[in-house]
């Protein structure tokens, strides 16, 4: 949204230009020292159309040395070097031909969009923001002095100038992205973020290359997702979460919360699928192998995978009590007791407890220990027990589900 906007397309850029004259010279062709200002800008036209930036920047910038005080050859100037992302330079160009021309409504513009892009010299939100509205009082129904405009109140998080601006941007082009975008802002500045993810959804459908409201919608979605999360419904976060997911399969940012809420509703393929797209993307995440490993330790076919996958998780991070967690129940799932117990004794080394007490101390004792545990990893622990055919098991249990 930051971008210069152009206020000429290539064909109309160059303001000396009479755009019927036969443009049959050659991009290449040397101006004369004794060409018109009308020459240069015809030959810099040319340099343009061939897609000779340079040349035209060239041509221009000579033009400015004979004729210092031409504020279109200024102004031009400026225009390509903003097409070359020179913001500052062109900056000084507009600066320039207001000097000569204070009049000049396409250096106004021009150099008032300068002073919006943040790290340039001219930055200067204020002054841009006073220049395009003095713009706007002459010019009411120009939808992008309405967009800066609302850009720039947004900016400053003055919500009610952003209303009243938003409301010309829906007079002049309610079906334009730009102004469906603002309109959903204004939701989710006051935390109406379903309605504004609906705005945004709306928008995108009329709209459907505009990135900025594809961007926004996976934001929203991502956003709403986390909401339901926290408030335990996870259902809508699931879907939400999904709905990020397809709108962009190659954003690594929505993999682990789909994954995560995929498994809590039962959608234990795709939570494979989401896992294993954010172990690729983040090979070093040792949270994403773990959980993974856990959703593949809960089939059979997959206990093989879910081993390696859980030493990997390890590999990472040798310290993840989870981890441990993980391999030994995956161990276990795969029908080695032995190795499994290692595991969780190395877990209840991380954890700082006494796994001798869970082995062999009495029941009491081994419930308030196993009653220190999250409760997947109690549950873990008590099916090694039932596995080794320990004789407190079901006591164990038993006193267990009476403390719940």
């Amino acid at each position: 949204m930051s971008s210069l906007k152009c206020l000429c397309s290539p064909r109309i850029l160059i303001l000396g230009l009479i755009l019927s004259v036969s443009l049959s010279i050659s991009s290449n062709a040397v101006v004369a020292e004794n060409d018109s200002a009308e020459a240069y800008y015809k030959k810099a036209q040319n340099s343009i159309q061939s897609g000779n930036i340079t040349g035209a920047l060239s041509i221009l910038s000579t033009l400015v040395d004979k004729y210092p005080t031409e504020a279109k050859g200024w102004y031009n100037l400026g225009n390509v070097y903003k097409d070359l992302k020179k913001i500052d330079e062109a900056g000084d160009c507009y600066k320039k031909a207001l000097d000569i021309d204070p009049t000049l409504k396409g250096a106004r513009y021009n150099w008032a969009k300068v002073r919006t892009v943040r790290g340039g010299k001219h930055f200067d939100t204020y002054g841009a923001l006073k220049d395009f509205e003095l713009l706007w009082a002459d010019d009411a129904n120009n939808f992008n002095l309405a967009y800066e405009i609302t850009d720039l109140y947004f900016r400053r998080k003055d919500m009610p100038q952003v209303a009243k601006y938003v409301k010309e941007m829906q007079r002049i082009a309610p079906e334009k992205a730009e102004t469906y975008y603002y309109r959903g802002l204004i939701e989710d500045y006051s935390k109406e973020f379903t309605k504004a993810l609906g705005i945004y959804q709306e928008g995108y459908a009329r709209n459907t290359g505009s990135n900025v409201l594809k961007d926004i919608i996976w934001e929203s979605n991502m956003r709403l997702g986390n909401l339901s999360l926290e408030t335990g419904d996870n259902k809508r976060a699931y879907q939400y979460f999904k709905n990020a997911y397809e709108l962009f399969p190659g954003n690594p940012g929505s993999y682990f919360r789909l994954g995560e809420t995929a498994w809590l509703v039962g959608d234990n393929a795709l939570a494979i699928e989401a896992y294993s797209h954010f172990t690729s993307a983040r090979h070093s995440s040792w949270q994403g192998y773990n959980n993974l490993a856990d959703v593949l330790s809960r089939d059979t076919s997959q206990i093989k995978n879910a081993i390696r996958v859980a030493q990997e998780a390890l590999r990472w991070n040798p310290n993840a009590w989870e981890a441990r967690d993980t391999l030994g129940w995956a161990y276990l799932r795969d029908g080695k007791p032995k190795a499994a117990e290692k595991e969780f004794q190395q877990m209840f080394n991380l954890l700082k407890l006494d796994w001798k007490v869970v082995k062999q101390s009495s029941i009491n004792q081994a419930v308030e220990v196993l009653n220190k545990l999250q409760e997947d990893t109690r549950n873990h622990v008590m099916d090694y027990l039932i596995v080794i055919k320990d004789k407190r098991a079901k006591q164990i249990q038993k006193q267990l589900n009476v403390g719940k």
